[in-house]
């Protein structure tokens, strides 16, 4: 239902399983770590922000108890929960967070992986949003090019980060250099979920 956008239609589902999940097999276990997370995604989806905050700190907190800080995991809901305070402007917050992620994330993926290839594009939008578009420019462009290999063209990253990169220099003023990433970003959406999803409504 996530995938699909019916993000309300998720939602009891994913509690019911949460609940499950803490009674069968704890609160500090692999799969509830990954229920919290996804719950925690779907409410900052839903911009229920508050009730998104915590889920994705105490997955984070498992994570790091579970499998330690050095893991793929712990690096992927560093960058969830960092991407969220980036969202929300809190940049103090998400920036250690992704900092640290991105560090992992090349250490134990590689390079040329789509955790890597999210991480420099949320790192991008941080520093967007701080002002500091020569910082931001080299990582929208990075992540575009990790997402172009590994997934090639046709994949909802990748048009996420054309549109991320043409709101960039939408916001420089170069509307030559945004309007043809704006319209390969729509083109890409159209594909992949047709009109009628809110990504390409978006």
């Amino acid at each position: 239902y996530t995938n699909l956008g019916q993000h309300k239609n998720a939602e009891p589902l994913l509690n019911q399983s949460l609940e499950i999940s803490k009674k069968v097999i704890g609160l500090e276990h692999p799969f509830t770590t990954t229920v919290l997370n996804n719950l925690g995604l779907l409410y900052s989806n839903l911009g229920q922000y508050k009730n998104a905050e915590p889920l994705l700190n105490q997955s984070l907190e498992i994570s790091k108890k579970v499998y330690g800080l050095k893991h793929p995991k712990t690096a992927m809901l560093q960058n969830n929960l960092g991407y969220l305070y980036v969202y929300l402007g809190q940049y103090e917050k998400a920036e250690p967070l992704l900092t640290q992620s991105l560090e992992i994330s090349k250490k134990v993926n590689g390079l040329e992986h789509p955790l890597t290839s999210r991480i420099l594009n949320n790192l991008g939008l941080l520093y967007e949003g701080l002002g500091q578009y020569e910082e931001a420019e080299p990582l929208f462009k990075q992540a575009l090019e990790i997402s172009k290999k590994v997934y090639g063209l046709k994949h909802p990253l990748t048009s996420q980060i054309l549109n991320d990169l043409g709101l960039l220099y939408n916001n420089l003023g170069q509307y030559e250099e945004a309007a043809p990433l704006f319209k390969q970003a729509l083109e890409i959406g159209k594909k992949i979920y047709g009109l009628e999803h809110p990504d390409t409504a978006l």
